[in-house]
């Protein structure tokens, strides 16, 4: 279904994520009561569906990317900063959820998880714990599921050609991302 329907033109466009909470909540309530959904399942980008799913009390699953973006349970130190610390990156997304709260008319800090609310009831990750920084543990209620069963099959050929290429070139591969980023192909 386009957002659009259901009033929620460009809110779940990755473009726009950081500016458009109060209209993904407002399109995922929409949809979810004219379908009756029984659970949500949502993108780390979309802190207005994680408040859907509480107003409408019914679970919500965040699927994640590759690795995880927020602060460990425990570990991890020592961990180069790659653009932005981990803490800078998990308060960011925490202001943009409570302000998408106070939007919404929800009562400041509070949630049905704690002080915890972005990974929702269950953040699924598409990557592999080897992924994620030795010694790291992450927080419950995130796991890693590896790709999705949605995720496109690997062209043969692509992928021939991509091992032909390493293999005269001799430099291994760094970094692989699982999945789909943002509508197009990705490796």
């Amino acid at each position: 279904m386009a957002a659009e329907g259901f009033g929620g033109r460009r809110a779940f466009s990755a473009a726009w994520w950081g500016r458009t909470g109060l209209e993904q909540y407002r399109a995922t309530v929409r949809a979810a009561r004219e379908f009756g959904a029984d659970l949500l399942v949502t993108s780390v980008l979309c802190n207005g569906a994680l408040l859907a799913a509480e107003a409408l009390d019914i679970p919500v699953v965040v699927v994640g990317l590759s690795v995880h973006l927020w602060e460990y349970a425990a570990g991890g130190e020592g961990e180069p900063p790659l653009g932005r610390i981990r803490g800078n990156r998990t308060e960011e997304m925490r202001r943009l959820y409570e302000r998408v709260r106070e939007e919404a008319g929800f009562p400041a800090g509070g949630s049905r998880r704690g002080n915890s609310p972005l990974p929702g009831d269950a953040l699924l990750l598409r990557g592999d714990p080897v992924l994620e920084f030795p010694g790291a543990r992450l927080p419950e209620r995130v796991w890693h599921v590896g790709p999705l069963a949605w995720e496109p099959v690997a062209d043969t050929a692509e992928v021939e050609e991509v091992r032909e290429f390493l293999a005269r070139s001799g430099k291994p591969v760094v970094y692989v991302h699982l999945g789909r980023v943002f509508d197009r192909a990705s490796r």
